[in-house]
């Protein structure tokens, strides 16, 4: 991709009129800028959903150490949200009673934030370190591994499959 002239820009026209796409793709080339026409939004997203990766190891200062923090963190949240629909699920044998009960565990631990900080001191602290993304997910997101927010998620992924081992033995043994 060439380089928009000294002071254009790169611009993209997203618009369902051929006519219109054209009259503005022109007169901003005229203007300077390196312009590439679409001629729907889904066209647009998609080439944006291609070209955003490559832009950013370009253009950006992100590292791989950023990346990896941020697969890291999405692979600790998602399987403490399965562990904990794991153990949701070993609750009961109805299946969408089990998908509704995950979705309250993991909501209540998500909304423990919001009421830590209106809680005072000592709950304060407590509810707010319970808080599944907004207290531990942030660092991964800044590229950030804590060893805190590692021990968080997995004693509770542990903790849940723990739980879920043993109500299931419980159930067998009955």
């Amino acid at each position: 991709m060439a380089e928009p002239a000294k002071g254009g820009a790169r611009v993209w026209v997203v618009d369902d009129d051929r006519a219109v796409r054209f009259v503005l793709a022109t007169a901003l080339r005229e203007a300077g800028h390196e312009v590439t026409a679409f001629d729907s939004a889904q066209a647009a997203l998609d080439a944006l959903r291609h070209n955003v990766p490559a832009l950013i190891f370009v253009h950006g200062k992100v590292s791989f150490g950023h990346i990896a923090a941020g697969y890291a963190g999405m692979l600790l949240l998602g399987a403490t949200t399965l562990a904990i629909g794991t153990f949701a699920s070993s609750l009961t044998e109805n299946p969408f009673f089990a998908v509704i009960l995950s979705f309250v565990f993991v909501v209540l631990l998500e909304l423990a934030w919001p009421v830590g900080q209106i809680a005072d001191p000592p709950l304060q602290e407590l509810l707010s370190y319970a808080a599944l993304h907004t207290k531990h997910f942030h660092s991964f997101q800044r590229g950030l591994v804590k060893l805190s927010d590692v021990v968080f998620y997995l004693s509770l992924i542990y903790l849940s499959l723990l739980a879920a081992t043993k109500v299931l033995q419980n159930r067998r043994f009955r």
